[in-house]
């Protein structure tokens, strides 16, 4: 499901199963240019990269200029992108460029999201991933990521339940759950929340009441 410059959309009790794009970039739900969405009780079940020139795949991706906007009690599972070609899996992605774009993010449960290889805050695996974008709300979240990057001969991969990335200010992060057992080749990492911003400018204007779990096995872990 795609909508652009599309407001007071309702996008309600879809199932989206096994989208496998041929040479774009994938996602179950992605919407740019728009305002007052509700976005609800979805199951969205793979999303599946495998060409080395399809770029990203998403559960559910909110582009540029997206605002006032609610993602609530939607499962996201098996969102994969595997093709070697160093590209990213994100199970929620809110990249707006918009300071003040006031988006609840609640009570969504992610699963099961994993890319190849590549260790930055773009090329990497994330339940949840924030950058560029102000006043976000995270409540009553489920994320756990687990089991082995898509590696091939190409090296180690990064993932993060959660991404606070950078260009980000005032995100409210409370009573979520963020576990990641992830593992790869020597030099991974997985965490269970990243803050990849500097530190003079923490952008978390809340971070309470939340669980975190890490494991892995040949790598570092942080949390």
């Amino acid at each position: 499901i795609m909508a652009s410059w599309s407001n007071n959309l309702l996008i309600d009790g879809n199932s989206i199963l096994n989208v496998s794009p041929a040479a774009s970039s994938g996602a179950g739900i992605f919407l740019d240019n728009s305002s007052g969405s509700v976005i609800r009780n979805n199951t969205i079940n793979g999303v599946l990269g495998y060409c080395t020139t399809c770029y990203n795949v998403y559960g559910i991706g909110l582009s540029t200029a997206v605002v006032n906007t609610i993602i609530s009690n939607n499962r996201i599972n098996r969102i994969h992108y595997t093709a070697g070609g160093k590209w990213w899996a994100y199970g929620i992605d809110v990249t707006t460029s918009s300071n003040n774009a006031n988006i609840l993010i609640s009570n969504n449960m992610v699963s099961n999201v994993a890319h190849d290889y590549g260790m930055n805050t773009t090329w990497s695996t994330y339940g949840i991933r924030i950058t560029s974008t102000g006043n976000v709300r995270v409540y009553h979240n489920s994320v756990f990521l687990r089991g082995s990057y898509f590696v091939p001969s190409s090296g180690a991969g990064q993932s993060a339940a959660l991404l606070v990335n950078t260009s980000t200010a005032n995100i409210d992060v409370r009573n979520n759950v963020f576990a990641n057992r992830m593992y790869g080749a020597s030099g991974s990492k997985s965490y269970a929340l990243y803050v990849a911003t500097n530190p003079s400018t923490i952008p978390l204007s809340a971070l309470d009441y939340n669980n975190y779990d890490v494991s892995g096995t040949s790598q570092g872990v942080l949390a």
